[in-house]
């Protein structure tokens, strides 16, 4: 499986591959490090072998970067129904407190990703994840 993130997606899906691996999950995470300028085809690259892609996004679901990304992969030949979004939920940004209820936390990053690698849940490509450690994808260099 392949986690797709940039910002504090990739403290919080580092601390939900730890649980995730414990789990025997193999993961990858594609750290993005900037959202102008995507290079989709080393994202593509870098995750094309994965059974399952999970695009966390801490922007709200609707005109995010996870929609680019998605886009552009589906444009390269991957099947939708390999790729997933975590995102925060569509709302009015709130303040204080509250500022962090809408975004991805890491139990819903383990969440959906203990999902995605079921048995039943995708079908056998589910549990034959590839590959392990944290790659970057922002610099164009694979």
């Amino acid at each position: 499986m392949a986690i797709v993130t940039y910002g504090n997606g990739v403290y919080l899906s580092r601390q939900a591959a730890a649980r995730l691996e414990a789990d025997g999950v193999a993961l990858r995470i594609v750290d993005l490090r900037w959202l102008t300028a995507i290079d989709h085809d080393a994202v593509h690259r870098l995750v094309a072998d994965c059974a399952q892609v999970l695009i966390v996004d801490e922007c709200r679901r609707s005109g995010s970067p996870s929609e680019e990304l998605i886009a552009g992969l589906v444009e390269r030949g991957m099947a939708s129904d390999r790729l997933h979004r975590l995102t925060a939920e569509d709302s009015f940004i709130p303040l204080g407190r509250a500022a962090t209820v809408t975004l991805p936390s890491v139990e819903a990053i383990v969440s959906q990703g203990r999902r995605l690698v079921a048995p039943g849940q995708h079908g056998e490509m589910a549990a034959k994840a590839v590959g392990t450690g944290k790659v970057t994808a922002g610099s164009g260099e694979a």
